[in-house]
């Protein structure tokens, strides 16, 4: 800038500049000054205001659409891009650092960080999905770095301890926040005091983000809702607008099965809840018959003339003989986080589910997601027929396990 302003001054002086005073010529070099500055700025990519160029290849694409979502209220619309060849090139508008996903047409995301003025450049393949290349600022280059360090890593606890190195490393970049999600939030099994320590280890901007704010607030509600408690009292309305509550179950196990017609994984639960699911309900119905069966039995040999006779002896005692025990019943409650009713129900009848289900149709927002204090898709918590909360997150096996005189 200094170079320019300087040739403009050494130019011939004309009659008119001669004419000009010293103050004068001073103001207009201010002038041309500031003008320079401008000039040079908007080059920069500050003439946009918040613009941010996203440019990309990427290959084996088989659509010719993605789309991008921002994951907080910072970015709170989805676009969608369109491909040519494999190939992409948009401007977007962006206030500030900004969370999000671009979304392939096959499901798959990639986490994509931007500012205004960023230029940010994907590079990457279909097929090869964590190895994507993406330059533009240091969130993204040090994610790329971190999925291309840990490509030959395959153990989950390997993974969440490099995931956990690399936070304590970067407490104030936000892909510590996109690795935090990944590997401990979204794990079978979150450990919700090794999450709590991760996040104080970051610093106070990250966790005054939306999505960090938010999941401590999820964390005190679970820390309500831990294993031995009394589940809280919850009401959701069912496809038909009736409300399904804990009362209606009354002296039932229920277990409740959180998912989304958007999240595959939640889509892949739903078969293998469906098919365990409806061995469990003829299992129970054999055991229940045989209950039924026995309990008559046990009923006329415990007649008033045995009873009498035996108190006549002076040996009868009600602890002589065991009656038969119930098997529990179970009862499933599908509770969607979808926002549309069509696609909930459409998902409902796509995946053949014959259970119950329920949707607030409020997504992340629903009041029962804070109530059980969930974090991630799918899950499940199984309550027993007094209301206390058993297990979270637990496989068919395991519920059974859990199920008495089954």
């Amino acid at each position: 800038m200094n170079r320019l302003t300087t040739e403009v001054w050494n130019k011939p002086a004309t009659a008119f500049m001669d004419r000009l005073s010293t103050g004068v010529l001073n103001s207009l070099a201010a002038c041309i000054h500031a003008l320079m500055i401008l000039i040079a700025f908007s080059a920069c990519g500050g003439a946009d205001g918040g613009s941010v160029e996203l440019t990309g290849e990427i290959k084996g694409m088989k659509s010719n659409t993605l789309y991008l979502y921002g994951i907080d209220q910072f970015y709170e619309h989805t676009d969608t891009i369109a491909i040519k060849n494999g190939k992409f090139k948009v401007r977007l508008q962006a206030d500030t650092l900004t969370d999000a996903r671009l979304c392939l047409s096959n499901g798959e995301e990639y986490p994509l960080f931007f500012r205004p003025g960023d230029r940010i450049v994907v590079k990457g393949d279909t097929s090869r999905h964590r190895l994507w290349q993406v330059t533009g600022n240091e969130e993204n280059l040090l994610l790329t770095h971190f999925f291309a360090a840990t490509q030959g890593i395959h153990s989950a606890q390997a993974l969440r301890d490099s995931a956990a190195s690399f936070i304590r490393r970067n407490p104030d970049n936000l892909a510590s926040t996109y690795l935090l999600n990944r590997y401990f939030i979204q794990s079978e099994r979150p450990d919700l005091k090794q999450i709590k320590q991760l996040i104080e280890t970051m610093s106070s901007d990250l966790r005054d983000r939306p999505f960090i704010d938010r999941l401590q607030s999820q964390l005190t509600e679970q820390e309500k809702v831990e294993v031995g408690r009394i589940s809280p009292y919850f009401s959701l309305p069912d496809k038909n607008g009736n409300q399904l509550t804990r009362g209606d179950f009354r002296d039932q196990f229920l277990l409740l099965l959180f998912w989304a017609s958007w999240d595959q994984p939640s889509r892949e639960a739903n078969h293998t809840w469906r098919k365990w699911y409806t061995e469990e309900k003829k299992e129970y119905e054999s055991l229940k018959k045989k209950y039924d069966a026995e309990k008559r039995r046990t009923e006329r040999s415990d007649g008033s003339s045995n009873r009498s006779t035996n108190l006549m002896k002076g040996t009868y005692s009600s602890s002589q003989k065991v009656g038969p025990k119930e098997p529990a019943k179970l009862t499933l409650i599908g509770v969607s986080l979808d926002g549309s009713r069509e696609q909930w129900l459409a998902a409902v009848k796509s995946d053949s589910i014959d259970w119950e289900q329920g949707c607030e149709l409020d997504g992340w927002s629903s009041k029962i997601v804070a109530q059980f204090g969930i974090l991630a898709l799918p899950s499940n918590i199984l309550i027993d027929a007094q209301g206390k909360i058993l297990g979270r997150n637990l496989t068919p096996e395991e519920v059974k396990s859990k199920l008495p005189n089954r």
